[in-house]
Order: C-alpha cells, then sequence, then structure tokens
C-alpha cells in the first residue's frame, strides 16, 4: 500500500467512491438492454444480405476498435500518470476519475452498438454478445485502487 497524506485521504475516498458509484451504474445499461432485447423481440426490417453483412461489419468493426481503445486507454494512460512527478493531488484524481469515466463510456457505447444492429436485423445475437463484451469492457475500467494510490503517491514524492 502507497503512502498517501492525511490531508488528502479524504479527497482520494470520495473521488474514488464516487467514480466507483458511476461505473457501476454503467453496468446496469447493458443489463437492461440485453434483458429489454430479449423480451422485446425485435423484428427487424427486411433487409438484403450486402446492408446485413454491412451492419455485421460495422457492428463487430466498431466492438474490436472500441475494446482496444480502452484497453489502450487504461494501460497507456495509468502508465502516464504513475510515472509523472510533482504534479498537485486534485489535477491526478481528475484525471484518474476521467479515465474511468471514458473507459466504462466506451464499454457502454458497446452496448449501445449491439442494441442498435439488433433493432435493425432483428438478430438476438448482437444484442447479447455486445452487451457482454460492453459489461466487460466496463468492468476492467473499474478503479482499482492500488493504481490510484501508486498515481497519488508519485504525485506527492
Amino acid at each position: 500500500m502507497q503512502y498517501i497524506s492525511v490531508a488528502h485521504q479524504k479527497s482520494v475516498d470520495q473521488t474514488y467512491r464516487l467514480s466507483v458509484i458511476i461505473v457501476l451504474a454503467f453496468c446496469f445499461t447493458p443489463i437492461l438492454l440485453m434483458v429489454l432485447g430479449r423480451f422485446i423481440g425485435a423484428r427487424g426490417a427486411v433487409l438484403d444480405e450486402p446492408t446485413l453483412e454491412l451492419i455485421k461489419k460495422l457492428a463487430y468493426g466498431s466492438t474490436l476498435l472500441f475494446g482496444v481503445l480502452v484497453v489502450v486507454l487504461r494501460r497507456f494512460g495509468m502508465a502516464l500518470l504513475v510515472g509523472k512527478r510533482k504534479r498537485s493531488v486534485l489535477a491526478v484524481l481528475g484525471n484518474l476519475r476521467l479515465l474511468t469515466l471514458i473507459s466504462a463510456a466506451l464499454g457502454e457505447l458497446v452496448t449501445v452498438i449491439g442494441f442498435v444492429a439488433f433493432s435493425l436485423t432483428g438478430d438476438y445475437e448482437y444484442c447479447w454478445r455486445l452487451g457482454v463484451v460492453g459489461l466487460l469492457l466496463i468492468l476492467y475500467s473499474f478503479p482499482r485502487r492500488w493504481d490510484w494510490e501508486r498515481a497519488l503517491a508519485n504525485a506527492q514524492d
């Protein structure tokens, strides 16, 4: 465990707790959209084969792009925050919160893309597959306390 001064402990706890609550709220959207898609059973428009293939490529391609973006953002963003020295604690906390929320929002965007593809095609596979991937991306972006403490300890040194 990294040392964080007592003066900054309260702001760290508040910011971390708020970020955890927001990310947990983001987790409900994929579950809600998967359940909603299961019960409404969209009929989908009658689309020709090239249009269905285009929707498939766009949905899975954007999912791959956003997934890689979340991993890169999480890894390199955290490495940049941990590696930088002599920054104010409030600036580091703001950047950590922003990094976490952007990653979670990208995970939620994957779920929305899956629901839209399901609505257009009527194929529930899009809804549940991309919903699960979106949920996993949101959980991957979940704030890790030890990473936050390490970044803050480096900022205080």
